[in-house]
């Protein structure tokens, strides 16, 4: 980089600042911004599945929503799955998805009778999650009812959902869900 010594500021006094070429200077900011501008003309900086995967929550297609989901777990390598995945795994998996696409998903949102193991607040809809490793979305769901999970919204006017997801350790993804 060329440097050039500014001798005097504009009060006439002396000084020692070293100034890099503005030109260079000028030209990082330009690029720097065009790389931003790619990004934030993006739709919300999201590569197209989570794009998706937002506007089918924002739709009610819950089906659709579950299959890119699904789709996205599977995109794991398998060679990264070091040890056998507790249901733990999944939702974290899941809770880091929800946040990606701009949710804000509340895992191990506590009642007065237990732990859902996901909620997702919308302004028309809140979601219920609740994961089963090696169940059934039917004892999922079962479950939400059982302990009443349902229940703190019960006076909420929005759309709710409860959904019941199964995932198997052997397939190592989703294998089936219900939604209610």
């Amino acid at each position: 980089r060329e440097r050039h010594w500014v001798e005097q500021n504009f009060c006439g006094d002396s000084t020692s600042y070293i100034v890099c070429d503005t030109l260079k200077i000028i030209d990082d900011i330009c690029c720097m911004t065009d790389r931003c501008c790619e990004v934030y003309l993006r739709k919300d900086g999201l590569s197209a599945p989570y794009q998706k995967m937002r506007e089918l929550l924002h739709k009610n297609e819950i089906d659709a929503f579950m299959d890119l989901l699904e789709a996205t777990i599977k995109s794991i390598p398998y060679d990264i799955r070091k040890v056998t995945f507790n249901e733990g795994h999944y939702h974290i998996i899941v809770h880091t998805i929800m946040s990606l696409i701009g949710l804000d998903p509340i895992s191990e949102a506590t009642t007065s009778d237990g732990r859902i193991d996901m909620v997702i607040k919308m302004p028309d809809r809140v979601f219920i999650f609740e994961f089963k490793l090696d169940g059934t979305a039917a004892e999922a769901l079962k479950q939400i009812v059982d302990s009443g999970y349902a229940e703190p919204y019960a006076g909420d006017n929005r759309k709710l959902f409860r959904i019941g997801v199964s995932f198997s350790s052997e397939k190592k993804n989703i294998i089936e869900w219900e939604v209610v």
